[in-house]
């Protein structure tokens, strides 16, 4: 079904996650969970394994950015990306606030580290 507004609006709750795939775009649909909350996603082949990611809500985008957003991710994905993995790792890599610690504690180790006398004795 090509998805609409109004579809994906429409789009009851069940007892499991209700997946809807867009006839106009394939890898992109919506997920339902059983709480009611909807998504937008999509879903690619990495290799042999298949592979989704959520782009967002279904209350934070609209339909057209969020197609608009899976056709550059499927895109991406035949171009030999993996769009998942890259959001995993960009999710583990250091806060600015983790990497300002990490500085502040090497700057006190340096500090606190006996320092070697530069000067030497005229005797």
């Amino acid at each position: 079904m090509r998805l609409t507004e109004r579809a994906v609006a429409r789009i009851a709750a069940g007892d499991r996650d209700v997946f809807i795939w867009d006839d106009a775009l394939p890898g992109f649909g919506v997920r339902v969970k059983p709480s009611g909350a909807k998504s937008y996603i999509i879903q690619y082949r990495r290799g042999t394994v298949s592979r989704r990611m959520t782009i967002g809500a279904c209350s934070l985008y609209r339909l057209e950015q969020a197609r608009e957003r899976a056709r550059r991710l499927l895109t991406a994905a035949k171009d030999g990306a993996d769009p998942a993995a890259d959001r995993d790792q960009a999710r583990k890599a250091p806060t600015v606030n983790e990497r300002r610690i990490a500085t502040l504690q090497s700057m006190r180790s340096c500090a606190k580290s006996p320092q070697v006398s530069r000067r030497t004795d005229a005797t």
